[in-house]
């Protein structure tokens, strides 16, 4: 990496250890753990960073004081990055948490699944193209940290539908693969019996249109 890029990250590392060391340490932590009203709660933040965002002394106002908080950091972290830096951290941090009120909002449509599908589909569309507007050292970067993410999130799907939901694996991969929306259940039983990547490519061909090798 360029050293002009490294400092400016190690400057944003810096900036985030400082931010972090104004959080809340253990000792507060442990006294709103101890909290046993909303009055006590607001008496033991009024001492931390969070309290000149909270206006009102009630479970709304706290919430709706955390969160003007942490938006407000968040902003004081990116506010040297480039435009389109900030479009990554934009969705990555703020429009992906949006995607349960959508959800929400189709919770009840005829085919839930397929339109929380879409809503996820187009989600990781805006992403991926947000990061190809980025320098090629940089997109290597974040690939790595939104990669390590989905892996997490590819793990907890795991745990989630075949050890609670007791789901096939055919259905967990629904939830796993890349265009999995794009095969039947009986196709990705057959994707799941392959033993070698050329099996595996000739299986996909028909579906996407292309194998790889």
């Amino acid at each position: 990496m360029p050293l002009g890029k490294a400092a400016k990250y190690g400057y944003l590392s810096a900036r985030c250890r400082t931010l972090r060391s104004q959080l809340i340490d253990s000792e507060t932590m442990r006294s709103l753990t101890a909290s046993r009203s909303i009055g006590e709660l607001s008496s033991a933040l009024s001492a931390t960073l969070y309290a000149p965002y909270i206006t009102t002394v009630s479970s709304e106002g706290i919430h709706q004081g955390l969160t003007e908080a942490f938006e407000s950091l968040r902003s004081k972290l990116i506010r040297e990055l480039s435009k389109r830096e900030k479009a990554v951290f934009e969705l990555f941090f703020v429009t992906k948490y949006t995607l349960v009120d959508e959800k929400m909002d189709e919770a009840h449509a005829a085919n839930p699944e397929e339109a929380f599908r879409r809503i996820d589909t187009d989600y990781i569309t805006l992403l991926k193209k947000s990061m190809l507007g980025l320098p090629s050292s940089e997109q290597r970067q974040l690939k790595k940290i939104l990669g390590s993410y989905f892996d997490l999130l590819n793990l907890y799907n795991l745990v989630k539908f075949r050890l609670l939901y007791k789901q096939s694996v055919e259905e967990t991969l629904a939830y796993m693969l890349p265009f999995a929306e794009k095969f039947k259940i009986e196709e990705l039983a057959k994707l799941c019996d392959v033993g070698t990547i050329k099996q595996l490519s000739r299986k996909v061909e028909p579906v996407l249109g292309e194998g790889f090798d």
